[in-house]
Formats: C-alpha cells, structure tokens, sequence
C-alpha cells in the first residue's frame, strides 16, 4: 500500500477508514462511492494478493486450530465420536442408509 502512495498501519484500516463511511447522498441516503475510495480498495487488494495476505492468514488460523486440537485431544475425540454417533443416529431415523 505504501509504495501505492497510501499509508495504513494494518490490512484492516484501509477498509475501516471512517472517511468512507461519510460519503452518501443525501438525497437518497445510499452510501457512494468515491474514486479515492476505488484507488485505494484496488490498491489494498492488490497488496493483499501480492503479498498472500490470504495464504498467511489461513495458514495461521490452521496453526492455531491444530495447537488446541493437539493440547485437548482427547476432549476432540469425545466430540468427534459424540458427532458421528449424532449423525449415524439422525440417518437412522430419517430412513438413508448407512455409511
């Protein structure tokens, strides 16, 4: 974003900037949109495809999610059993077949 020209100190802020949230028409009350505010999404995209902000950000929502699945393993495989049990059950009573 910066090389863009726009200076945000997160991902975050370019979205959560209040002066987009100033701009309507009075007249109809519909929210528009500004060309300074289509430069600076299209910058921020950019941005966040160059540098894999989705990637990364999956990526360590799946390290977090694995670290508490391995702390509290057997509580997940009590919970994994209880929900095969509740699906197995529900097949059951809505007549389908068994997997």
């Amino acid at each position: 974003m910066r090389e863009q020209g726009f200076a945000y100190a997160t991902p975050f802020s370019a979205e959560t900037d209040r002066k987009w949230q100033k701009t309507s028409d009075p007249r109809t009350g519909r929210r528009t949109v500004t060309p300074l505010e289509i430069e600076t999404a299209t910058a921020d995209e950019r941005c966040r495809i160059e540098s894999n902000y989705f990637g990364k950000r999956l990526a360590a929502h799946a390290d977090a999610q694995n670290i508490v699945i391995s702390r509290n393993r057997d509580q997940v495989l009590r919970l994994q059993k209880l929900m095969n049990t509740r699906y197995a059950n529900a097949r059951r009573i809505l007549g389908l077949r068994q997997e």
